[in-house]
């Protein structure tokens, strides 16, 4: 039927799917970074100590509806910087919103603060 438009009505019936369970579902990622700091020495340059740091996420698939997520030494140095503001009217606070992944997990992103 290659004149049919789509592939889903050329797809065959599922018979038979019963007694089916759920399996863990759990996600694990591992996290690592490190620093070091420099400076320059004559004509080298010194680098200081490595500063190395472990971190994991974990998300855990308790039931189907209800997930537990931790984090442990959480690495935010890939999420984007805060854009500068100025203010001229000092009543009303500045707003940053939040760009943090693991704050943002099942949040609408559409939801706008009140000015």
């Amino acid at each position: 039927m290659r004149a049919s438009a789509s592939f889903l009505i050329q797809s065959g019936t599922l018979k038979g799917l019963s007694g089916l369970r759920r399996g863990l579902v759990m996600d694990v990622n591992p996290e690592f970074t490190s620093h070091v700091d420099g400076a320059p020495a004559g004509t080298t340059y010194r680098y200081g100590q490595v500063d190395p740091q472990l971190g994991v996420n974990l998300r855990w698939g308790i039931t189907q509806n209800l997930s537990m997520t931790g984090t442990v030494n959480p690495d935010f140095s890939q999420v984007e910087a805060d854009v500068g503001q100025v203010t001229v009217n000092e009543r009303f606070a500045l707003f940053f919103p939040e760009k943090r992944p693991f704050f943002l997990k099942g949040s609408s992103n559409s939801i706008r603060p009140m000015r």
